[in-house]
């Protein structure tokens, strides 16, 4: 049953998928064509078939171990991007737990969608999932949702370290806090092909979610040769916004970032260290960073571009940040050099490594945050006597 629920929230003509096209550019900004392309791509590998070789994977592969769910996980959604939300709902069912979920204040569709999919297709697994949405200051409720066996929560550090202080030593807690992705480009390749990739890993879903590229990395590229990527990247940024548009802004987001890139162009007005790119209709920007130290990003399609001479800077550039790193994307490297950086990029602490152009797409195998998917929710019991 979760499988035909994947298949049919893969499916653009399903009433779910009708659903959350139309109910979430309301709910959460996005822009209707952005939303679609987000839909698309990113449900596209999470096939039934797919999901069943991850239960095999994670909890069929030793005979002699029994896995198993908590009676009531319950689980604190966080951000605007449906496939979190959706997969942090179906894994606890996979495991026989009954599912208590409190939708995240950005995004009040997903939850009550699929809950009311999934009472379609089978009432009585259906009647597992129950959506109740309450205030972040209503605290009774929210210590009696900490009251689950198993308490899974995502969103910001505080906020996930607020959840856990309510969680006691014998339940089982899974957190997923604060975590960005970052790109990386070679000079292998066609450069055009990669600025396209580049762009639309940052245009969908508005640079908002974990798998969306904060930064570029340039690997082999001088400051002096910036003008070659820079033309090339402004160039693939303005087509994907015709593309995909940028969603609406809260007022506290457009502030902010209004404020960072006015002062990003007095800086680049008056020092020759930063270079800026932007869209006349402020749909995205590109800052040129010749200083190699990692700045945060005010996102909604505002990319850094920095210069590293090799592989070794890259990994110093990051190593600050890398506690918080989810994905790297990749594009412009041979073979050797590709596996080098993700060896590098692994023992850093990325839980994905991928091409440009697919990470917004992720398996729904992946183990977010090096975790695994269910392993993290299940109780596990080891049969431990000899073979007849």
């Amino acid at each position: 049953m979760l499988g035909a629920l994947l298949e049919r929230l893969r499916d653009p003509a399903s009433a779910i998928r009708a659903r959350l096209a139309v109910e979430l550019p309301g709910a959460t900004g996005f822009h209707p064509a952005t939303l679609a392309a987000g839909l698309e791509a990113g449900f596209a590998p999470w096939t039934a078939k797919a999901f069943a070789e991850l239960v095999e994977s994670e909890l069929g592969a030793n005979p002699r171990r029994i896995a198993s769910g908590f009676p009531l996980t319950a689980v604190v959604l966080g951000g605007a991007i449906p496939m979190p939300s959706v997969l942090q709902i179906l894994a606890p069912l996979a495991l026989g737990s009954t599912v208590l979920v409190r939708p995240g204040s950005h995004d009040p569709v997903t939850a009550r969608a699929l809950a009311s999919e999934l009472a379609r297709l089978d009432p009585a697994l259906g009647a597992c999932v129950e959506a109740v949405a309450f205030a972040h200051a209503d605290s009774a409720a929210m210590a009696a949702l900490a009251e689950a066996e198993c308490v899974v929560a995502t969103g910001s550090d505080d906020a996930v370290a607020a959840i856990a202080a309510r969680v006691r030593p014998w339940q089982r807690f899974v957190g997923y806090g604060h975590r960005f992705s970052v790109a990386a480009l070679g000079r292998d390749g066609d450069l055009s092909a990669s600025c396209t990739a580049l762009a639309r890993d940052v245009a969908l879903w508005d640079q908002l979610g974990c798998l969306s590229p904060i930064a570029l990395a340039a690997v082999g590229w001088r400051w002096e040769q910036r003008g070659e990527l820079l033309d090339q990247l402004e160039a693939a940024f303005a087509n994907q916004n015709r593309a995909c548009p940028i969603g609406s802004l809260a007022p506290e987001d457009g502030a902010r970032r209004a404020n960072e890139l006015a002062t990003f162009e007095l800086r680049a007005a008056a020092r020759d260290d930063a270079e800026l790119r932007r869209d006349p209709g402020r749909a995205w920007a590109l800052l040129g960073e010749r200083e190699l130290a990692f700045r945060g990003s005010p996102l909604h399609r505002v990319l850094r571009v920095y210069f590293a001479q090799d592989a070794g800077a890259m990994e110093t550039w990051l190593a600050p940040v890398a506690q918080h790193l989810a994905s790297v994307g990749l594009g412009g490297f041979d073979s050797d050099l590709r596996r080098s950086l993700a060896d590098r990029l692994a023992a850093l602490g990325a839980s994905r490594i991928c091409q440009l152009g697919e990470m917004q797409a992720p398996p729904i195998s992946w183990s977010h945050d090096g975790q695994g998917v269910l392993l993290p929710l299940a109780r596990l019991a080891d049969l431990d006597w000899p073979e007849k």
